[in-house]
């Protein structure tokens, strides 16, 4: 998934951003879907040997929840933690915008 922030792919990391040295991560826990109404829902998918952000839902309902754990698996579902890493490289970007 591409963002708004980033014109690149972002590497999600679990507990660190210590797996995505340089870069713009997303901070992520494990998935718990009594959780989900309060927090995004990322649906993240291998590729190139790390975790990219394919889908993300901002505090979706119960029911949109659990479309995507239809549509991923409920093991490749994150809870997102709502901070960010800012890199010099994005704040680069940022104040050039």
């Amino acid at each position: 998934m591409r963002s708004h922030v980033s014109p690149h792919p972002i590497p999600l990391t679990t507990d660190s951003c210590a797996k995505a040295p340089g870069q713009l991560a997303v901070l992520g826990r494990a998935y718990q879907p009594e959780l989900a109404p309060s927090r995004g829902v990322i649906a993240a998918v291998p590729r190139d040997g790390q975790l990219l952000m394919g889908d993300l839902a901002e505090k979706p309902a119960p029911a949109a929840a659990r479309v995507l754990e239809q549509r991923y698996g409920a093991g490749s579902l994150l809870l997102r933690e709502g901070r960010a890493r800012l890199t010099p490289e994005f704040l680069h970007f940022a104040r050039s915008y």
